[in-house]
């Protein structure tokens, strides 16, 4: 069988070597089918009919070529693998069979082919491509792809131009093409096909990239064109309008789908530019700002946000104003001004903050009353204090105003505050009927309160018949 083959084969090539042109026969190849599935090493090949069929005769079936060296029926004795290639054959699948003249190792030279002068179907059996002689003088493929069932490859060769459309459908997975380097577009498993390139065969190429039932995978990097605003570079089908574009070196710009590019996403400065709202669509979404330890803005409720660290909401913003730990409150409505307010880890500092008083101002009392009151949080604090009085009908009466708060030894005080008349008289502690209908302004007086107490700024004394309005002022400064 060995000495056979050789002897064709060297009958080629010395034909070729002389420069001698093969005859090319006008010859219609004779087809018939498996009957028997072949394995990739059985020497025994079982088709559907044995005509046409002879000794040195070539078989091929899918991209394989087979040296038949002798046939009784339908059963043909065969040497595997003549152009290099051996792989299983499914029952069904197609057997060309004809001398070993007749079959090719390159592509047609030209695109055009005479059926009358030309073997029909061309088959390279280097390559496993098959090509027939159209009605209109062209060769066309017959076998871009395997035949269904069958397992192998596509190999994209530089052979003629072939039809513009085929359907076909193959299963199984293997890489059966004698590669040469070319991109090859391999089924690597079902519904997975990929493409392989920069290799001296196909099984060791790189696969480059990959279409399976669930994904698209790339092996290298993909490269979009830049798209614009009105046309972005990536979309999606039911808005193709809206998408990314190219939005300047390193920075991608996210369309609207009327045109307008809305947010960009600076690659190199690491900035995010928006002309709408960014928004964190629940509570337990963060906005992250700083390092390690980071400062998060979140969501709590309608219309209110927590200012903190990952574990602790140190301030909540809202509509009742902003709580620092629900120990300092700036009311809703009340005025900072720029510069006039510090915050970090040790709470409110910097310019003196009004904490307690305005809102429990009294106007038109008679009686006793508590005219300013705070709480101090978590930690000791300092603080200025002072009271307004205004007597608007003086009779009989006589009272004082004062602080009762308890020191950081934890030992409670009261102070009783000094007043001065706007006409410029002494200091005085009670305010009386001699004194008579007018404005008392207290001194501020500066205090160190414990933790966790309360500041306590009240009227006391007699109010047989008086009419006034009192307010306490509290302001903390550290």
């Amino acid at each position: 069988m060995g000495r056979v083959r050789n002897t064709v084969t060297r009958w080629l090539l010395a034909m070729t070597i002389l420069g001698v042109a093969v005859p090319a026969v006008a010859q219609t190849l004779t087809t018939t089918s498996v009957s028997t599935a072949q394995t990739a090493t059985s020497t025994t090949l079982t088709v559907a009919s044995g005509t046409g069929f002879g000794g040195t005769y070539l078989a091929v079936v899918d991209r394989e070529a087979e040296l038949v060296t002798d046939i009784v029926g339908t059963t043909a004795t065969v040497q595997r693998g003549y152009a290099g290639l051996t792989q299983a054959h499914s029952v069904g699948a197609t057997v060309y069979v004809g001398p070993v003249t007749v079959f090719h190792t390159a592509e047609p030279s030209s695109q055009s082919c005479n059926p009358s002068q030309s073997s029909v179907p061309w088959i390279n059996i280097q390559l496993g491509t098959i090509y027939t002689c159209g009605p209109v003088g062209l060769w066309t493929s017959l076998n871009l792809l395997p035949a269904t069932g069958s397992a192998g490859s596509v190999l994209v060769s530089n052979g003629p131009t072939v039809a513009a459309s085929f359907s076909t459908t193959f299963s199984g997975s293997g890489n059966p093409c004698p590669g040469d380097g070319t991109t090859v577009i391999e089924q690597v498993a079902t519904n997975d096909l990929g493409v392989f390139t920069g290799a001296a065969n196909c099984l060791g190429g790189t696969q480059r990239f990959d279409v399976s039932a669930t994904a698209v995978t790339f092996g290298v990097k993909a490269l979009f064109p830049d798209g614009t605003a009105a046309a972005p570079s990536l979309a999606f089908a039911s808005t193709p309008l809206a998408g990314i574009a190219n939005n300047g070196v390193g920075v991608f710009g996210f369309t609207n789908g009327s045109g307008s590019i809305t947010a960009n996403i600076d690659g190199l400065s690491g900035d995010i530019n928006a002309s709408n709202s960014i928004r964190a669509k629940s509570n337990t979404a963060f906005f992250s700002l700083g390092g390690s330890s980071d400062t998060k803005i979140k969501w709590v409720s309608a219309g209110n946000l927590s200012v903190g660290d990952s574990s602790t909401a140190a301030w909540n913003i809202g509509t009742a104003g902003i709580v620092d730990q629900g120990l300092h409150t700036i009311t809703a409505g009340s005025r900072i001004s720029a510069g006039a307010l510090t915050v970090d880890a040790a709470g409110l500092v910097g310019t003196p903050v009004v904490v307690g008083g305005p809102t429990q101002r009294k106007v038109g009392a008679t009686s006793a009353q508590t005219i300013g009151s705070y709480t101090v949080g978590a930690s000791d604090g300092s603080f200025d204090v002072s009271a307004n009085i205004n007597v608007t009908t003086a009779t009989a009466h006589s009272f004082t105003v004062t602080c009762a708060y308890t020191n950081e030894n934890n030992v409670a005080q009261t102070y009783t505050f000094g007043f001065n008349q706007l006409s410029g008289a002494v200091f005085i502690t009670a305010i009386t009927n001699v004194t008579g209908v007018n404005s008392y302004e207290s001194g501020v007086v500066h205090l160190r309160a414990k933790a966790g107490t309360t500041i306590t700024i009240a009227t006391t004394g007699t109010f047989t018949t008086v009419t006034y309005n009192g307010e306490g002022l509290i302001r903390q400064t550290s």
